[in-house]
């Protein structure tokens, strides 16, 4: 996924090397827990292994 994601991001939208897939996830999970989706559901949209519900402790920035 890493590089299938670095290949469309440097062609459609920035060659900024800070913005990378684990940029993206954070920024993804995050408006998924500011939506109050169920964190388990938003686990398994991002590819975390089932049952893994740290997804928003480690990769979002919050509710707020």
């Amino acid at each position: 996924m890493t590089r299938w994601f670095s290949r469309i991001k440097i062609e459609n939208i920035s060659t900024d090397p800070a913005k990378c897939f684990h940029s993206f996830q954070v920024m993804f999970s995050t408006a998924m827990q500011r939506a109050e989706v169920i964190e388990l559901k938003a686990s398994t949209i991002l590819g975390r292994k089932r049952g893994n519900t740290m997804t928003y402790g480690y990769y979002s920035d919050g509710s707020h």
